[in-house]
């Protein structure tokens, strides 16, 4: 699942800015694939590097851009870009002192500092440039006015000023569904759980609030397996015993990554992030399958 995806809050309505904006959005995608599927610092330095790279040059391009256009709101928008880079340089820097939790930070910070970038100050220059007219060129140009150049003329997209809301790491849909409706609902309960989990990780939020979020995502396994395999043993399911083995197995997995967590290793939230991504739905879409035939021919619903 995307980290970002090029909606209208993003679209600004100036050509070049969002065909830059759509670049950036996809170098966070690629750096948020990495992470997440556990790859290593020689996988995520490039594209942290890419990152620092395109997001300084293209800063320093819409900078120039503005200046041009005498744009009065350039040093706020000169301030913003500044501390983005400082920020992205800071994990830069870390990357290569070796810091393996350097990955979710980055994805923290340039989330929220696009999302804020984009819906605040991006807007901002967009919605002076509406003000200024399209840019097009008459004889009779009102004093005080500069002809926009046509690169950066508006684009027929209309920004929506709202606050931008993160993708989920899950979203139900029904080639999930095992056609019991008690199980559908707990699988569903599950993904709830586990996108909040994951937001709390993707935003930063401190160990104290992610840590209980993990204990209940959890938990929630656990209940529901039981749940699940009691479901199995009341109709007599013939692959039960082979059910129960992986839940067991799925289940060691999750207690190894609790332990890691109480003892305050906080790299353990990427990859139980992507254990819990490949288990939820690998475990459904596979193994949960194999038990809908007998369940509907024994009139379960």
């Amino acid at each position: 699942m995307p980290l970002f995806r090029l909606k209208d809050k993003y679209v600004v309505g100036v050509r070049t800015m969002d065909a830059e904006r759509a670049t950036l959005l996809g170098l966070m995608n690629e750096f948020h694939a990495a992470t997440m599927e556990g790859e290593g610092q020689s996988a995520v330095g490039p594209l942290l590097l890419r990152l620092v790279t395109y997001s300084r040059d293209r800063s320093f391009a819409g900078e120039a851009l503005m200046k041009s256009l005498r744009y009065p709101g350039l040093a706020e928008h000169q301030a913003s870009h500044r501390d983005g880079r400082r920020q992205i340089g800071e994990h830069m820097v870390r990357h290569q002192q070796g810091d393996r939790t350097v990955a979710v930070a980055t994805l923290n910070a340039m989330y929220v500092w696009i999302n804020e970038h984009i819906l605040i100050e991006d807007v901002k220059f967009s919605q002076w440039l509406k003000e200024q007219g399209s840019g097009e060129s008459t004889s009779a140009q009102s004093p005080g006015k500069r002809d926009t150049p046509a690169f950066a003329r508006r684009s027929p997209h209309k920004p929506v000023h709202d606050k931008g809301k993160r993708e989920a790491l899950f979203t139900w849909s029904k080639k999930y569904s095992v056609g019991v409706k008690a199980m559908d609902e707990q699988h569903t309960q599950l993904m709830g759980l586990t996108n909040e989990f994951h937001a709390a990780v993707m935003t930063g939020q401190p160990h104290s609030a992610a840590g209980p979020l993990l204990r209940k995502v959890l938990a929630y396994v656990r209940g529901h397996f039981s749940a699940e395999e009691a479901l199995m043993k009341a109709y007599k399911f013939p692959g039960l015993a082979d059910h129960q083995a992986i839940h067991k197995d799925l289940t060691r997995q999750a207690g190894e990554y609790m332990a890691r967590y109480e003892k305050g290793d906080q790299t353990v939230y990427v990859p139980l992030l992507k254990a819990l991504r490949d288990a939820v739905t690998g475990h459904i879409l596979v193994e949960d399958m194999k038990y809908v035939p007998w369940m509907n021919e024994h009139g379960v619903r």
